[in-house]
C-alpha cells in the first residue's frame, strides 16, 4: 500500500498552499510491513482449509490445479479472463 507516500504528497500540498506551516509526517518512520510468502496449496492445506477454514494469507494453484479450474470454466463466457 501507498498509504505514506499519498499522505506525504497530500501534507506537502498543504504546506505548498500556506494551510499549514511543516509537514508533520516529515521524519516519520514507520516499520515496512512483512509481505507473506506464497504457498502452494498442498492436500494438507486443502484438508485444513477444508475442515478448519485455516488457509494461508497467500497460496497458489499447482499446475494441475490450475488446468482443472480452466477445463471447468471452459464453456463461461469470461473464460478468457481467467
Amino acid at each position: 500500500m501507498r498509504i505514506r507516500a499519498t499522505l506525504r504528497t497530500a501534507l506537502n500540498t498543504a504546506v505548498r498552499a500556506r494551510l499549514i506551516p511543516v509537514n508533520p509526517a516529515n521524519g516519520a518512520e514507520l516499520p515496512r510491513p512483512r509481505r507473506p510468502h506464497p504457498v502452494i496449496w498442498t492436500a494438507g492445506r486443502t484438508a485444513r482449509w477444508q475442515q478448519a477454514g485455516e488457509r494461508p494469507a497467500v497460496a497458489v494453484w499447482t499446475e494441475q490445479q490450475l488446468a482443472a479450474f480452466l477445463a471447468g470454466v471452459a464453456q463461461d463466457g469470461l473464460y478468457a479472463a481467467w
